[in-house]
């Protein structure tokens, strides 16, 4: 079954939205709610919850992402990965050398909340792990998601290269 993920809204009208979801949620069964305040900031928690929720209700072997604003065709992508063994596997657009930025709205994509910004900024590397890019959607297998679930605590501003970030510090251990 497909689902649809929503979260609490803090905005003007969230009641109103909540209760439409709930009559969703009651009527068709398809609506995943987390237990989160949903904002740009806490995308990578998001993802994790989102995870966590999916292992422990589904027996699926590939977890698909993909930005809200994007269009999935469900029946290619299953086409797609069932010739893959889902052993800590990441399929999509992997995007590679991105800079880390300095200045500006995201800068602080990698900084944990509790250090200091003119201190990290030194101390951070120039370049992004590789990350999948969730605007083209990207599918991971469930011991990925596992991985990231058990990650407790440790989240970065986006939940692109939060995943990357994870799994290279893994990678290294």
């Amino acid at each position: 079954m497909e689902r649809a993920l929503a979260c609490s809204d803090a905005s003007v009208g969230a009641a109103r939205m909540q209760r439409q979801l709930d009559n969703e949620t009651a009527v068709y069964g398809d609506v995943v709610q987390l237990p989160m305040v949903d904002t740009y900031e806490t995308l990578a928690h998001k993802l994790k919850l989102a995870f966590k929720w999916a292992l422990e209700h589904t027996d699926a072997r590939w977890l698909l992402k993909s930005d809200d604003d994007s269009f999935v065709r469900v029946n290619v992508a299953m086409a797609a990965l069932a010739p893959l063994q889902p052993n800590m596997t990441v399929v999509g657009f992997i995007r590679c050398e991105t800079t880390v930025p300095r200045i500006g709205k995201n800068a602080d994509w990698y900084l944990l909340p509790e250090q200091s910004q003119a201190r990290t900024r030194r101390l951070l590397p120039a370049r992004y792990p590789p990350f999948a890019n969730g605007a083209s959607g990207y599918a991971i297998s469930r011991d990925v998601a596992a991985l990231v679930v058990r990650l407790d605590g440790e989240e970065f501003g986006g939940e692109d290269t939060s995943l990357g970030i994870w799994l290279e510090r893994h990678r290294q251990q």
